[in-house]
């Protein structure tokens, strides 16, 4: 579960995700910050997107950059969380471990070795949350190359 601001004064970008992506991703024409400077994603011009469809902009444009990152430079994902998110994981076995806070976030993704897995978007939807947030909720499959193995997800 991924929450975004739709609309919030912008602090000067330190980097964007776009820039985490090693030149992947084409540079975002406009940027929305979240309540953290690294959380940033890049969304449709304003005057492309009427704002009853902002919310699905801002989604769509969550769900290619989390999903780049995470296919492609694994030990940044920890940037699209702030010191106020939260992180689970179920192990085979139903155990499930959560832990707090960007940095506990990073050591957790980075334990877990995400490094030969990726990530396949089945579903995704977006919706207007509190003071013009946005709340985005993906499911998939995810995919580890190096054991063979796939397990559903949903963030």
């Amino acid at each position: 579960l991924a929450h975004a601001r739709a609309e919030q004064p912008r602090p000067k970008p330190r980097r964007s995700v776009a820039d985490l992506s090693g030149g992947m991703m084409a540079a975002p024409t406009h940027t929305v910050f979240g309540a953290h400077p690294h959380q940033q994603m890049a969304v449709a011009p304003a005057a492309q997107t009427n704002q009853r469809d902002a919310h699905a902009a801002v989604g769509q444009s969550f769900v290619q950059q989390y999903t780049q990152i995470f296919n492609n430079a694994t030990k940044h994902l920890h940037r699209f969380y702030t010191e106020l998110s939260t992180f689970s994981h179920s192990d085979k076995l139903g155990e499930t471990e959560t832990v707090f806070g960007q940095q506990d976030i990073h050591n957790k993704t980075m334990a877990l070795e995400y490094e030969d897995c990726t990530m396949d978007v089945t579903s995704g939807d977006s919706q207007y949350s509190h003071q013009g947030g946005v709340i985005i909720v993906i499911t998939g499959v995810m995919k580890d190359s190096k054991a063979g193995t796939q397990r559903a997800f949903a963030q």
